[in-house]
């Protein structure tokens, strides 16, 4: 496991499979909240920590292209931790779409970004969207990290329940994108 102090309350943890192969995921098997190790195939390993309070948004794997939340200021209000490993100085973009993520955006060599984009795509791909998404276009770290901001409070209750979806990219390559990050739903309170 790694303890990463800016990663609030989410938790970080080492991508690779344990020593047996087994998977690890966040369990609710006790209103607790357990870090519950699971094989291939599903079958519960047992508890590897009892977390209290439980209190983390989710999981990220450490050295992997995964977008992490981290509560800043409830209800809505988020740190988005994009990570793209091996691209450290690389310019990256985070976009957010209220349309989902199925069945994304292909690019000429194949790959798909996961979102549909809609208006609110555009606008966040243009550059910081006022106070509500900042931090969403720049360069990447030494480390390949760098933090993006989700700021729905002023938004008050005109913002419950809806779906919002990221996904990040970094530069570079050949076709202008070097990775791409696995999608990142958040349902607003």
């Amino acid at each position: 496991m790694v303890n990463d102090a800016n990663q609030g309350n989410s938790l970080c943890v080492d991508r690779a499979p344990g020593a047996k192969g087994e998977l690890i995921y966040i369990g609710t098997s006790r209103p607790a909240g357990d870090l519950v190790r699971y094989d291939r195939s599903g079958t519960n390993l047992g508890i590897v920590a009892n977390i209290l309070p439980a209190r983390f948004l989710g999981i990220t794997f450490d050295q992997s292209r995964n977008l992490a939340p981290a509560l800043v200021q409830a209800p809505n209000d988020r740190s988005i931790r994009v990570s793209f490993p091996g691209d450290g100085g690389k310019g990256y973009v985070l976009a957010i779409s209220l349309a989902g993520a199925q069945p994304g955006l292909t690019l000429g060599d194949g790959r798909v970004i996961p979102l549909v984009p809609d208006l609110f795509t555009i606008l966040t791909v243009q550059g910081p969207l006022g106070s509500i998404v900042t931090g969403n276009i720049g360069l990447l770290g030494s480390n390949g990290v760098a933090f993006a901001r989700l700021n729905a409070n002023p938004l008050g209750g005109a913002a419950r329940g809806i779906r919002v979806w990221a996904a990040a990219v970094s530069l570079g390559g050949p076709s202008g994108i070097s990775q791409i990050s696995h999608p990142l739903l958040f349902v607003l309170n």
